[in-house]
């Protein structure tokens, strides 16, 4: 099997890794005294979105942390494509309305951590 990262946020930060033809978002998550890695399947459309949208990019990583934080043995393949659909694809009004439900429900100002990223 061969794995070639083609996109990385940062050293530290999430990747996109191509596994024989599958793309694959990987990010290190901290929790308490452990690390955990993740990794989901992508589409080349994500990764274009990635590349292309900073603020997206950032959303995607801090909602995703977050979930992995409170969910880590249970979150699936599906909740993440719901995750990249409302971060990644949605309309400008769709993606303004997902930060701050997702804030609500997390009890987190996702804006926050977007305005704030080190990029």
């Amino acid at each position: 099997m061969t794995e070639t990262i083609i996109w990385r946020e940062s050293p530290f930060g999430p990747c996109v890794s191509d596994h024989d033809g599958v793309l694959m978002y990987g990010i290190l998550v901290e929790s308490g005294h452990a690390s955990y890695d993740f990794d989901f399947v992508i589409q080349d459309s994500d990764l274009q979105v990635l590349k292309a949208n900073p603020a997206r990019a950032d959303a995607l990583y801090w909602a995703l942390t977050t979930c992995l934080q409170k969910h880590k043995n249970d979150f699936t393949q599906d909740q993440m494509d719901i995750l990249l659909r409302d971060t990644l694809h949605s309309s400008a009004a769709d993606f303004e309305s997902f930060l701050d439900r997702f804030s609500a429900a997390h009890h987190i100002a996702l804006r926050g951590y977007i305005e704030r990223s080190t990029r």
